[in-house]
């Protein structure tokens, strides 16, 4: 199972590689690293559990969770301020180039100073780590804010979405 899993996403990576690198689209490429990191956090929960080291299996779940949340933060960075653009009819759609940068960075920093109090057991509360990402997701939904949305139940849909996923789980870690 472990060996079918690790195969899987090497050949996910293999694949999405392929086609980036031939397309020349640098700007995804960063979709490379958040899917090794899925392949690193997945592979570690199973060599865990297969270990009977349940703690790291946990850690491990943990991790890909926000991994799945650095993910859904990329993805939603790109497709929220287009759709509202689009659905509005707004000349131009809300751009955060270094907001964008800056989330990446410290996203990637809280995933590294969460499992680092998970790991060596230090006395200090983890959603503290995840604190800054949080609130630059919440400063970037605040920005692509319209009250247009509430006319069109797929942007709003896609908003409270997003406002839930950068808030609620970095919340629930306290």
């Amino acid at each position: 199972m472990l060996l079918g899993q690790i195969f899987f996403w090497l050949f996910a990576i293999a694949y999405l590689s392929h086609m980036l690198v031939s397309s020349a689209s640098k700007h995804n490429y960063i979709m490379i690293v958040v899917l090794g990191l899925l392949t690193l956090f997945n592979s570690a929960f199973l060599m865990s559990t297969w270990l009977g080291e349940y703690s790291f299996a946990r850690l491990f779940t943990q991790l890909a969770v926000l991994g799945f949340m650095l993910l859904i933060g990329l993805i939603g960075g790109r497709v929220i301020p287009f759709f509202t653009a689009r659905g509005l009819n707004l000349d131009e759609q809300v751009k955060t180039p270094k907001l964008d940068k800056l989330l990446l960075l410290f996203s990637l920093l809280a995933m590294a100073g969460f499992a680092s109090i998970k790991l060596f057991s230090l006395n200090t509360n983890a959603g503290l780590v995840l604190l800054p990402a949080a609130t630059l997701h919440l400063t970037r939904a605040i920005l692509w804010f319209d009250k247009g949305i509430f006319k069109v139940p797929l942007l709003w849909s896609l908003h409270l979405g997003y406002f839930f996923e950068c808030t609620w789980h970095f919340i629930a870690r306290f």
